[in-house]
């Protein structure tokens, strides 16, 4: 909270230091351990190296002396492979029926395209050819 109020009052953004060292300071608190989702982790911005040094952070803070599991998905990317090589991995391969099934119960929230069906058509398509499975990774 103390973190929170002194980052807030001065309407700023901890460092990512900063944040593993709250990270650090706060895990132990959590006996059962602390479970660490990051979904997308490919989408995470490349410049200047923010992803490698996200990917190094989560790594150090596994291997220090606190309960820590980590869940990533991503799209195999070979920084990321390179990253979590040696840990478990999980290939999970989107079904094509399964992306067009759920594209057209949400077509609906998609203003422009919910009353032209060629348009819902070329969204869903165009989607189903993208989606080419995604890696989870379990370090």
């Amino acid at each position: 909270m103390d973190a929170y109020i002194r980052y807030e009052k001065y309407r700023s953004q901890p460092s990512l230091n900063d944040l593993e060292d709250m990270f650090q300071a706060i895990a132990p608190l959590y006996k059962d351990g602390v479970y660490v989702i990051v979904d997308a982790l490919d989408e995470c911005q490349v410049s200047n190296s923010i992803r490698s040094k996200f990917i190094k952070t989560l790594l150090r803070l596994q291997s220090r002396e606190i309960n820590l599991n980590i869940l990533a998905t991503s799209r195999s990317l070979p920084d990321i492979e390179q990253a979590f090589y040696g840990h478990s991995r999980l290939k999970i391969i989107a079904q094509r029926e399964d992306i067009e099934r759920y594209l057209r119960n949400r077509m609906s929230d998609l203003c422009s395209a919910a009353k032209r069906s060629e348009l819902q058509n070329e969204v869903i398509i165009r989607i189903a050819d993208a989606a080419d499975g995604m890696y989870v990774t379990l370090p």
